[in-house]
């Protein structure tokens, strides 16, 4: 069961798209777990092998949930794109995220936009350079960098997921 979850893992990790998880994997871990306990009884070294091999297990499919739910709150946070390999859970989530999130996306925008229809964002990864609506040139970004651009560039590069609004309003208020 450990060797299925680290394959998994590995799977999961080494690709951008959702990997196919078999819908039943958490049932079975949970049994296989059961057993692990029952057999742990037998001797003190079979308890210690048990115990470790449980923790092992966890820590292997807690990290693949978390490789998981990294990336649906990446396609929440871009444009929702193509979900495949969800399992049911999933499909709950990403309901309850895309729900969140779409009225909120705009609402951020309208919160930002400065003067002559232009956005400050922030850069969450890197970008190649663009040409503006205004027909000039921007970037290329790195991550963490900040920019003034048209408000339409804002918007694709928001939903893609790549770039964050940065209120300016407070730091103006305190500069008065």
């Amino acid at each position: 069961m450990l060797d299925e979850v680290i394959e998994l893992l590995e799977e999961e990790l080494s690709r951008e798209a959702l990997c196919e998880v078999p819908e039943d994997l958490l049932v079975r871990v949970r049994e296989y777990v059961e057993r692990l306990r029952e057999l742990a009884h037998q001797n003190l070294v079979q308890e210690k092998l048990a115990e470790r091999e449980e923790e092992l297990l966890r820590q292997a499919l807690a990290a693949l949930i978390e490789a998981r739910v990294r990336k649906l709150l990446k396609v929440a946070s871009s444009d929702g794109g193509a979900l495949q390999h969800l399992l049911a859970y999933e499909y709950q989530l990403m309901g309850e995220l895309f729900s969140a999130a779409a009225p909120r996306k705009q609402l951020q925008l309208e919160e930002v936009k400065g003067v002559g229809g232009r956005v400050v964002i922030r850069f969450i990864s890197e970008v190649p350079a663009i040409v503006g609506t205004d027909l000039r040139a921007y970037g290329p970004f790195k991550q963490e960098d900040v920019a003034s651009i048209p408000l339409e560039n804002a918007q694709v590069l928001i939903e893609r997921g790549v770039a964050i609004p940065v209120s300016v309003a407070s730091s103006r208020r305190r500069n008065k």
